[in-house]
């Protein structure tokens, strides 16, 4: 199951109403839309929505936004992934530019495991023999994105690729 956070410009939200979601899961194949039914705050994604469906796994990341939120926010955040089921396994994904000002809140929990994305990134570029971001510098091949989507399930199943 898929959530969009477009950090500081949208809050996290979807398509689905939410108490239709909840009961019988999403309508459609993941994909982004304009057009939202609801938004909330991400620590109350995670209580008020994560939280009933009992996930396996919660991978978040702050992406590529610069914040300005306050420790609170980001508090808040660690916490609410903290009062999960305790199967659940709480992954913070550092981003390629901002990710290492927020890791910090992350780090310094039992529940939390950081996944370190621009260091994985780093090494897969040093290794690469094709190109591995188009021209604008910033975004991945197709190929790349792959490769770092193994590589974070790896990580959350504890594998080394």
């Amino acid at each position: 199951m898929f959530f969009l956070w477009f950090g500081q410009s949208n809050l996290p939200g979807g398509t689905t109403p939410i108490g239709e979601f909840l009961a019988n899961g999403p309508k459609c194949p993941v994909g982004w839309t304009r057009s939202r039914v609801w938004e909330v705050t991400p620590d109350r994604l995670v209580k008020e929505i994560i939280a009933p469906l009992q996930p396996t796994h919660l991978v978040m990341s702050c992406g590529i936004w610069k914040d300005t939120r306050s420790p609170v926010y980001w508090e808040a955040l660690r916490l609410a992934g903290e009062s999960l089921n305790a199967r659940t396994q709480c992954i913070w994904r550092t981003s390629s530019v901002h990710g290492p000002h927020y890791t910090p809140f992350f780090q310094r929990s039992a529940r939390w495991r950081v996944f370190p994305y621009l260091e994985e990134l780093n090494k897969l570029v040093a290794e690469s023999d094709h190109q591995t971001h188009y021209l604008d510098k910033f975004h991945l091949r197709h190929a790349t994105s792959v490769m770092m989507m193994q590589k974070l399930l790896a990580f959350a199943e504890n594998v080394t690729i």
